[in-house]
């Protein structure tokens, strides 16, 4: 598999060799798939509706890693496996998948996994923040209880559009990764 850095910034991704400007002064430079980042075909996955911090963070974390075109469909809990061999959908945040929760990390560790993005400290600290908010670990860092707060409100403002939710979600999870940059940057 080949890999590239790609330029993101926090509203959107920003390729180096297309040199768009994009508006914000906050980027990274992070490891991509480039068989996942250029797939020609629309990438679909699909998961539980009624998305609470796994379902909204994973599609943000697919949108700016993996897939900037991919489509995300939520559908009720018993009809995840059957619509996503009907839809040809990769299924996530569900038991039993490779993109779910094992032992104690959630869905989103298991994308930050498959898809290399360990190789970002920011994507790393981040996975553990999203971990704390989504599973019963809440003390594992300081942001957890912050983070799943602010997801729930976004989720009550929106529901039952788990497409809403799932777009306003997107300024609060970039604003998470900036902070998340700028944290391990001071470590560092």
């Amino acid at each position: 598999m080949r890999w590239s850095v790609r330029h993101v910034a926090t509203r959107g991704v920003l390729e180096a060799e297309e040199r768009r400007q994009v508006r914000t002064t906050h980027f990274a430079d992070v490891f991509t798939c480039n068989v996942c980042y250029s797939h020609s075909q629309l990438m679909k996955w699909i998961t539980r509706e009624h998305p609470r911090v796994d379902r909204v963070a994973c599609p943000w974390l697919i949108e700016r890693f993996v897939d900037k075109q991919a489509e995300f469909i939520y559908v009720p809990s018993d009809q995840v496996a059957s619509e996503a061999q009907k839809r040809g959908a990769t299924a996530y945040d569900i038991k039993d998948v490779e993109l779910g929760h094992h032992g104690p990390e959630c869905s989103f560790d298991a994308f930050v996994h498959k898809y290399g993005l360990e190789k970002d400290a920011a994507m790393v600290y981040m996975a553990k923040v999203i971990r704390g908010a989504d599973t019963a670990d809440k003390a594992i860092t300081p942001e957890s209880v912050g983070i799943e707060a602010l997801l729930e409100g976004i989720r009550l403002i929106h529901q039952p559009n788990d497409q809403k939710q799932r777009e306003a979600s997107r300024p609060i999870l970039d604003a998470l990764y900036a902070y998340c940059q700028k944290k391990v940057e001071k470590a560092a």
